[in-house]
C-alpha cells in the first residue's frame, strides 16, 4: 500500500497535477493542429481542455485518499 504513505501520496498528487496540466495543453494543441482554430470556438476548446485536464487530475489524485481511508477502516 504505497499510496497509504503520506509522502508517496503527496508526490503522486503532484504528478497527477502535472498530468492534468499536460493533458489540458495537449487537448488544445491537438485541436489547433487539426485546423479547428477559430476566434469563436478557440475559447470554448480551451475551457473544455482545462476542464478535462482538471477532471482527470482530480479523479486520479483522489486514489491516495481512497487507500488512506481503506487503511484506516481495515476491512
Amino acid at each position: 500500500l504505497t499510496l497509504a504513505n503520506p509522502i508517496h501520496a503527496v508526490w503522486y498528487m503532484l504528478a497527477m497535477a502535472c498530468v492534468g496540466f499536460h493533458l489540458s495543453h495537449g487537448i488544445q494543441s491537438v485541436v489547433q493542429t487539426l485546423g479547428y482554430s477559430h476566434p469563436k470556438y478557440t475559447p470554448i476548446i480551451k475551457n473544455l481542455g482545462r476542464g478535462l485536464g482538471v477532471l482527470v487530475a482530480v479523479l486520479f489524485a483522489s486514489i491516495p485518499f481512497y487507500f488512506s481511508y481503506m487503511n484506516q477502516v481495515k476491512l
